[in-house]
């Protein structure tokens, strides 16, 4: 298991991002050696959401540390992952275990 580094008290967020569905096929897929620097430091886990049936990519989940909901989104915004391309963002408090 990875060990966080850095402050480990800073807020957590589950940040979702869903494309439309005429975006699916085009959906950008990021190593993680992608990602920005500040993003690697601050990230927890990401990967692929897919629909239940089909398997067909719907969007992708981030959980990482931030200052707030705001820079959560801008972290993600700012490096390589692609999120602008998503309609639908949501951002949620989240802690090791689940949503608070």
């Amino acid at each position: 298991m990875r060990e966080l580094v850095g402050d480990v008290d800073e807020h957590r967020f589950l940040v979702i991002a869903h494309s439309g569905h005429d975006q699916r096929a085009h959906l950008p897929a990021r190593p993680a050696a992608a990602l920005g620097a500040e993003l690697r430091e601050r990230l927890i886990v990401y990967g692929a959401l897919a629909e239940p049936e089909g398997g067909e990519m719907s969007g992708v989940a981030f959980a990482l540390r931030a200052p707030g909901k705001d820079a959560a989104v801008a972290l993600l915004r700012e490096g390589a992952t692609g999120i602008g391309a998503f309609p639908n963002v949501e951002v949620h408090d989240w802690e090791l275990g689940g949503r608070r």
